[in-house]
Formats: C-alpha cells, sequence, structure tokens
C-alpha cells in the first residue's frame, strides 16, 4: 500500500518542547523503535521504502511506515524519556 496524500512531516522540536511522557504521534524517525510484531501482518510488504513526492521531496522509509500505520488505524507513539543515539549520525553526509 502506498498512500501518501502530501502529509508534511517538516515540523521539528527540540526535546525540551515535547510532552514528558508517552504521546500519539504521526511519525518520527526509527533511530530507536519497537514495534508490536503483528504490525508486519496488517501492513503490506514493503514496509519500508523511500519515496520521492511530486514536489521533489524525499519521504524517509521510516515516515512512510508510520504514515501506513496510521491509514490502517494503527497509533504510532513516541516517549521522550527514552533517548537513543543514531548510529549514521557522523557518516550519513560524508
Amino acid at each position: 500500500m502506498i498512500r501518501l496524500d502530501g502529509v508534511s512531516y517538516r515540523n521539528s522540536y527540540y526535546y525540551s518542547d515535547l510532552p514528558k511522557g508517552r504521546t500519539k504521534i504521526r511519525g518520527g524517525g526509527f533511530a530507536c523503535a519497537m514495534i508490536n510484531a503483528h504490525v508486519f501482518t496488517r501492513l503490506d510488504p514493503p514496509w519500508f521504502q523511500y519515496v520521492t513526492n511530486k514536489d521533489g521531496s524525499t519521504f524517509s522509509e521510516d515516515f512512510y511506515f508510520c504514515q501506513n500505520a496510521s491509514f490502517m488505524d494503527m497509533e504510532v507513539e513516541m516517549d521522550p524519556r527514552v533517548r537513543c543515539g543514531h548510529l549514521a549520525r557522523y557518516y550519513q553526509y560524508e
């Protein structure tokens, strides 16, 4: 299922701006993610893929996954109390 309805994920936030506990979100990066295995039985593969939008912007694989999950009435949540690094953050632009 590829269904991208022009949702913008361009807004970013500082940790200090986020709620203090678990909250529902539209999508987020998967540097650190926990996904219930049953989600994969409800979504059609490919579960993760990059998509280029009509305006030339790129929709990353993690946001693609979140949006497709939300179209299947699944909730996406985040908890800013969990702090994780990203292995590629120092190398992704080299």
